[in-house]
């Protein structure tokens, strides 16, 4: 299997997170176009009023590497700076499980 995954904690400065959530949703547009990206969805936290996760999950890493050096993403970033405290990255690497 070759697919990964990341899990994004996104910490927004205190009373933002709907902000930071409105600015991350212009990303969705752009993803229903990337053929390898197979999911991209954003929780909120709930247990902390100012947390959001992004979880994804490519076909491969190429398709991964192939997201974040579209066109469209280094612009999109900065449209969140201005609501973001914090910002933690996880890689996975899928073994198994219902959906794969």
């Amino acid at each position: 299997m070759s697919q990964v995954s990341l899990i994004v904690k996104l910490v927004a400065k205190e009373g933002q997170r709907d902000d930071l959530a409105k600015a991350f949703s212009a990303a969705f547009p752009h993803v229903a176009q990337e053929s390898g990206t197979r999911y991209y969805m954003l929780h909120e936290d709930a247990g902390n009023a100012d947390a959001l996760w992004i979880y994804e999950m490519y076909e491969s890493k190429a398709d991964q590497d192939a997201h974040g050096a579209a066109d469209w993403f280094k612009p999109f970033q900065g449209t969140l700076g201005p609501f973001i405290a914090g910002v933690e990255f996880i890689g996975l690497k899928p073994i198994g499980g219902k959906g794969l």
